[in-house]
């Protein structure tokens, strides 16, 4: 996976130029691919507004350009850099572009997600990626907001979900291996500062360490 110093969501990789090792723009990132084992494998890059509008509508053929992680070599302020042309990338609709059966963010989060024991608590709205080859979700919407407010939280916390706290993906939900008491337990006990999560961010190195958590919301991620 590519390196990182400190935290960079999905939100803030999609406003970053992509950049081939001519020096030609690729595009931006519109989405992400994970393998079954949720290793992430790829970004999708995307054109301009109107070419992802003639795709849309068929009047061009809708051949985005996958970008395997591991040919990122540098993400600056603004750009994302590659160690391959533009002509070298597979599009997504290529045989071997991406994982059989894979996982893919646009459609994660228009799934649900419910607990162990079949709560509901909102949608995935946003990739926190780490150091040392470490992500997970954020989760929102209205009915994480309305779970916040349930235990007298405000509104703005976000949730972090690793995820090997995924049991299982069907085809409208999402459903993780904790009960809803031991995630309000979490919001009680759990709730990070910037600076906390800071440190958690640059002690983390063993994915099977890094929990679940909530934080409050600041600028440096979204």
């Amino acid at each position: 996976m590519f390196e990182i110093d400190g935290q960079i969501s999905m939100t803030a990789l999609k406003k970053k130029k992509v950049i081939d090792n001519k020096g030609a723009t690729v595009g931006t990132i519109i989405d992400a691919v994970f393998d079954r084992a949720w290793n992430l494998h790829s970004f999708i890059i995307g054109g301009n507004f109107w070419e992802e509008l003639r795709e849309s509508l068929g009047i061009i053929e809708d051949i985005d350009p996958v970008v395997p992680i591991e040919t990122i070599t540098e993400i600056s302020d603004k750009e994302i850099k590659l160690q391959l042309t533009q002509d070298d990338l597979k599009h997504k609709l290529e045989e071997g572009a991406v994982p059989e059966h894979s996982y893919w963010y646009s459609v994660l989060k228009r799934k649900i997600i419910k607990t162990e024991d079949e709560q509901k608590i909102g949608k995935i709205v946003n990739i926190l990626f780490l150091p040392n080859n470490l992500w997970g979700f954020i989760i929102g919407g209205s009915r994480m907001e309305e779970l916040l407010e349930s235990i007298g939280l405000l509104r703005d916390y976000d949730f972090f979900l690793p995820p090997q706290h995924i049991r299982k993906v069907t085809e409208n939900e999402i459903q993780i291996d904790v009960k809803k008491e031991n995630l309000e337990r979490t919001l009680n006990e759990k709730l990070l500062s910037a600076a906390e999560l800071s440190n958690v961010i640059n002690q983390a190195t063993d994915p099977s360490k890094l929990d679940i958590f909530a934080f409050k919301k600041f600028n440096t991620y979204i």
